[in-house]
């Protein structure tokens, strides 16, 4: 063998090392990203709070993983609250209605950067008065599950930071909240 060939030899030998490491890589990627059906299920009811931002990444990142997400929580919705109407969008939202719930948001007065959510909820479901009650809000990639406590009254109660992304999904007009 002379020395050219040993050259191109060495050169393949190269580029196949470096293809392996690339294909090795993005396998890694996939499978850090890969969200399972019963993923998506602990997610959606809360029973799984480890993987919350993996799925929420997955999500985003993933339309077949979102369209999965979206269809779970067409068929397990308590109650929907799709884009609201607003005559300004100069202004935030004080109140935000679905169907057979209502959010409500106030200022706290010692800290401006607070805001209660208060959820109310007219003819709730037997789990609402024991279990935390889980919304969901979508904004096209955007996800985010909030928690409320169970309901005392018909009413449950949230202090949120005003530039949390769960209160900016809250409280824009065109995110769909699904009610659990």
């Amino acid at each position: 063998m002379n020395n050219e060939q040993q050259s191109c030899y060495n050169s393949l030998a190269e580029k196949v090392y470096i293809a392996h490491q690339h294909l090795k890589q993005i396998h890694e990627t996939q499978n850090h990203s890969v969200v399972l059906f019963g993923d998506l299920f602990a997610y959606i009811f809360a029973k799984d709070k480890a993987n919350t931002l993996k799925i929420e990444l997955a999500i985003k990142q993933n339309l077949n993983t979102r369209n999965q997400y979206l269809m779970l929580l067409e068929q397990y919705q308590f109650s929907i609250s799709g884009y609201q109407a607003a005559a300004s969008s100069e202004h935030d939202l004080n109140e935000r209605f679905g169907e057979g719930f209502t959010l409500k948001f106030k200022a706290t007065k010692k800290h401006v950067d607070q805001i209660y959510v208060i959820l109310m909820i007219e003819h709730s479901a037997a789990h609402h008065q024991t279990d935390e009650i889980i919304l969901h809000c979508q904004l096209n990639e955007q996800v985010k599950r909030v928690q409320f406590p169970n309901l005392i009254d018909g009413r449950s109660q949230l202090i949120l930071e005003q530039e949390s992304p769960e209160y900016q999904l809250l409280s824009n007009a065109n995110a769909k909240i699904f009610l659990l």
